[in-house]
């Protein structure tokens, strides 16, 4: 990491392109030492707040970022670092020359698709029929078994829900 005329945001991905999962301490720290500059902590976390927001920069499809007991551990996907590094700081320009849009990463590794569109990649595409439930017949009988085995024969159903269950005596 070099001192010439980098900002913060470029020192936060050198420290990233190093493909370990690092804690906001960390790169709090690699940022300090490859600037030359006192960095606090908040700064950093701010920043890294900042650069995952899809909304504002395209680097965030790539940036992941995971809870750990006390802290949040940050990562560049692994496939995004076959770039070179001044093509990964290109994706958080908005504009100007050094920019790289989102589009030429996905040209140039079609991997990435998966992390910019996830949901391309986990449906699959299926004729649309009606659904019927079964007609249950005994009173006693397992409904969520029913239910899990009628799913399984459309070829499965993505779906989040929350199920509540009361018995009574």
């Amino acid at each position: 990491m070099e001192k010439n005329n980098k900002t913060r945001p470029q020192y936060v991905l050198d420290a990233l392109t190093t493909g370990k999962s690092l804690l906001a301490i960390d790169i709090t720290q690699m940022v300090s030492e490859a600037s030359g500059e006192e960095v606090k902590i908040q700064d950093i976390g701010s920043l890294m707040t900042k650069i995952q927001n899809i909304h504002q920069f395209q680097i965030g499809y790539f940036i992941k970022k995971k809870k750990t007991r006390h802290a949040y551990e940050y990562r560049l996907v692994h496939e995004i670092l076959a770039l070179a590094p001044k093509n990964i700081y290109g994706l958080t320009r908005k504009t100007g020359k050094n920019r790289f849009t989102l589009e030429m990463a996905l040209k140039k590794i079609p991997a990435l698709e998966k992390y910019v569109n996830p949901l391309s990649q986990t449906i699959p595409e299926a004729e649309s029929k009606p659904w019927e439930l079964p007609v249950i017949q005994k009173a006693n009988e397992n409904v969520v078994a029913v239910f899990l085995n009628e799913i399984e024969k459309i070829g499965g159903l993505r779906v989040n829900f929350y199920l509540k269950l009361r018995l009574k005596k």
